[in-house]
């Protein structure tokens, strides 16, 4: 799925007219807002999620020893390295949207995503926090971006999200979800835009390097002995 252009200034006003309409039980007008999110507006009025506001339970302290942990931080630590001096922060979840782990961004936007509980312990599902590019990308399925007021609550409406599932690389079942956010303006889009691409290939590669892993117990049982780290960490 390619990336979806970020709204120019004009279309960010007139989406978040068209939201404002929808939270207001308004008609709107065909092709104001994409498919996808209009879609996940409705999920998120379904679930009740709140418009006004951002206001979650920890749920808990996430477990940091997983196959998904295991093989996913070391090739989401690289790319933080890769994006260094970028305003964006690197997202890893369970397949329950609970985040496992942040990589740090930057003072400003770490205390932004602080602010709106976009944190270790906190679930960004989107039964809990509506439209957002993580629990959207659960949701579906599939590599998804949410930008500025295609966000359902408000207080998500100054960033630029993208999530991508990560599946199990044989039974195909999603396990988690890898992320990044950055800021709503065109430049942290554009940054934002380049490190989803970035995002969808890690996911590539977390799956991959979780095969091996998978695999190398029986290399053991076949030789006898431990299979050679290139290949359990194969990064």
């Amino acid at each position: 799925m390619p990336p979806a252009s970020s709204p120019e200034p004009r279309e960010s006003a007139r989406l978040a007219k068209t939201r404002e309409q929808f939270l207001t039980a308004e008609e709107i007008e065909p092709h104001q807002v994409r498919d996808a999110i209009l879609a996940s507006w409705w999920r998120s009025r379904r679930w009740n999620v709140a418009a006004d506001r951002i206001d979650l339970t920890y749920q808990r302290d996430p477990d940091l020893d997983t196959p998904l942990t295991r093989s996913a931080l070391p090739v989401l630590r690289h790319l933080r390295e890769d994006l260094d001096n970028q305003p964006i922060s690197i997202i890893l979840t369970d397949p329950a949207g609970l985040v496992l782990t942040r990589l740090d961004a930057g003072r400003d936007l770490d205390a932004h995503l602080d602010r709106v509980n976009l944190a270790p312990g906190f679930s960004y599902a989107e039964e809990y926090v509506g439209t957002n590019g993580i629990g959207t990308a659960l949701e579906g399925g599939r590599p998804m971006h949410v930008f500025g007021h295609e966000h359902y609550a408000e207080h998500l409406e100054g960033l630029a999200c993208a999530g991508v599932p990560i599946h199990h690389p044989i039974s195909g079942k999603t396990v988690g979800a890898c992320g990044i956010c950055g800021g709503s303006t065109k430049a942290a889009e554009a940054a934002a835009g380049t490190a989803a691409k970035l995002i969808a290939a890690a996911a590539v590669v977390i799956a991959a390097r979780a095969r091996l892993r998978a695999r190398a117990p029986s290399l053991v049982l076949i030789t006898g002995c431990s299979p050679p780290e290139s290949v359990v960490n194969p990064l």
